[in-house]
């Protein structure tokens, strides 16, 4: 199947001269302060804007800033800000609701840990449910008003009304009487009150980046005739604080950038303006939307596990592929020498030395590709057509303590490695074999018996091994994971609960955003 995707290329600036530089970072601080105007607009009636989609944001907003911004910066700048509430809106939906305790289990450590006792108490689990009190209270937070019990006697009188929301309304009714609407009322509205001030704190945008479409009919990349120039590309902008095109001198590299002609045409390409740490340094991001080819309906799984200490993947069929070891360690080394001459805090690093980090850089990153690539036919050759992985981005539980063979910490080690893009990575070469990649919530695949299902950190005492402390199983540590991962997908219970269709149709799975604890309780309940 084709779907609509966006394809980005990122350049640096190449001596861009003082005065360029600021014309974009006032154009920045100008776009900057009106986000953060609306973010104080937004915050302040969080009730009303809950509902309102993108396209309602900029209706709103958009005729209110044109004679500061351009309509490109507006749309660009709107929709950001759109996009920022959406993780408080979505945290203000789910506690807008009431639930009863269901019951209150704790739980005991089973064997004896190097902190613990057997028999200390470990952790506690709150179980919910719903109840028809509950259900009315909930109904009430979102819809409650003065005369809310005659709007719904009148609702019930149609005819036509929906079964699913008759029993709501029945059930709405039977409540108030029972309690009384004004008790019931005060309950939901007092409730909602303190969810909506918890979050009325406006979002503070920093970040000077903004985003923006292109509305030359030129191209917005162009080359540099003078071929013996260093500056070998331009890249023009259009309305930068008064400026109709501002043009930026860019190194366009063929190895890196490759085909460049889909990003040519000024018109059908947004850009991002993000501005370095380095003086009078500014990073573009050209950017446009085309078709991509999405394998779709693939249903003969394989579990990919992503590790660092042991090897690079591990398979469901208990098959590994590992690093460049002897690569790696000698970056790692490189790396723990330049953290010792940096100690000397009036060290600057030398030309040659960065060079180095810099080859040894390219050659990790390139080893991963092929790696990835490695593994896709790999898993062609075993007969699978769809790869389960973990989606680890902004996931850090697994990259605690130090790697013992090049002593480095784990967390620094795995940023090397591009460890949470790793998905990405692979999923680009997957799409040129016909093999489609879901990704699924990473949280205790490597605790979770693949057998039984049991959850247990007591399960995974060593790196190595897996010994299951409820059936007694015993596996390698690196092969029960990714066979946890498929069942996640197989499962059609779970998958429900946990998992979201990323493109309509095509049996692609991604994780739904869920807290730690909801993902436990998932799993804990369901036993595939």
């Amino acid at each position: 199947m084709f779907i609509a995707s966006q394809y980005s290329k990122s350049f640096y600036s190449h001596g861009l001269n003082h005065e360029k530089y600021e014309l974009l970072l006032a154009h920045a601080k100008k776009i900057n302060e009106v986000k953060n105007e609306l973010s104080k607009i937004v915050s302040k009636d969080l009730e009303y804007y809950l509902s309102k989609k993108k396209f309602d944001y900029i209706n709103m907003f958009k005729s209110k800033y044109t004679d500061r911004l351009s309509s490109a910066d507006l749309n660009g700048l709107i929709s950001q800000v759109y996009n920022s509430y959406q993780s408080k809106f979505e945290a203000i939906t789910k506690k807008l609701e009431f639930k009863k305790v269901k019951s209150i289990k704790v739980e005991y450590y089973k064997r004896a840990t190097k902190y613990n006792k057997k028999g200390d108490e470990k952790s506690i689990k709150v179980e919910y449910e719903k109840s028809n009190l509950s259900i009315a209270l909930s109904y009430l937070i979102r819809n409650g008003f003065s005369d809310t019990e005659n709007h719904i006697r009148q609702k019930l009188k149609d005819e036509s009304l929906d079964k699913k929301m008759k029993m709501v309304y029945t059930n709405v009714l039977s409540q108030i009487d029972k309690f009384g609407f004004a008790r019931l009322c005060k309950l939901a509205m007092d409730k909602k009150n303190r969810i909506f001030k918890q979050y009325n704190t406006p979002i503070n945008f920093q970040s000077l980046s903004f985003v923006s479409n292109n509305r030359i009919k030129d191209d917005i990349i162009s080359y540099n005739r003078n071929y013996n120039s260093v500056i070998n590309s331009f890249i023009t902008l259009s309305n930068i604080s008064g400026e109709k095109r501002l043009i930026i001198p860019v190194k366009h590299s063929k190895q890196y950038h490759n085909e460049m002609k889909k990003y040519e045409k000024g018109i059908d390409t947004a850009y991002t303006v993000c501005f370095t740490d380095k003086p009078n340094e500014v990073r573009i991001v050209l950017s446009y939307e085309d078709d991509r080819y999405i394998p779709d309906n693939k249903e003969n799984y394989i579990g990919v596990d992503v590790n660092i200490k042991r090897n690079m993947y591990s398979t469901s069929e208990e098959t590994t592929i590992d690093y460049n070891r002897e690569l790696l360690n000698r970056y790692a080394e490189e790396l723990l020498k330049l953290d010792e001459l940096k100690e000397n805090k009036e060290y600057i690093i030398g030309k040659k030395r960065e060079k180095l980090l810099n080859s040894l850089k390219t050659k990790i990153d390139n080893d991963l590709i092929d790696k990835s690539v490695k593994l896709i036919k790999h898993v062609k050759e075993l007969g699978f057509d769809h790869m389960v992985m973990e989606d680890l981005a902004g996931f850090n539980n697994k990259t605690y303590g130090d790697d013992p063979e090049t002593k480095m910490k784990i967390s620094r080690l795995s940023r090397a490695l591009q460890l949470s893009s790793n998905k990405d990575i692979v999923e680009s070469a997957a799409r040129k074999y016909d093999v489609a990649v879901s990704t699924v919530q990473p949280h205790y695949s490597s605790q979770e018996c693949n057998c039984c299902h049991c959850i247990d950190k007591e399960n995974r005492l060593t790196q190595d091994l897996f010994e299951c402390t409820k059936c007694k199983v015993i596996i390698d540590a690196d092969f029960n994971s990714p066979k946890n991962l498929v069942n996640r997908v197989t499962s059609k219970v779970l998958r429900n609960k946990l998992l979201k269709e990323k493109y309509i149709g095509s049996g692609i799975y991604e994780p739904r955003t869920k807290k730690k604890e909801v993902i436990l309780e998932a799993l804990s309940m369901h036993r595939y």
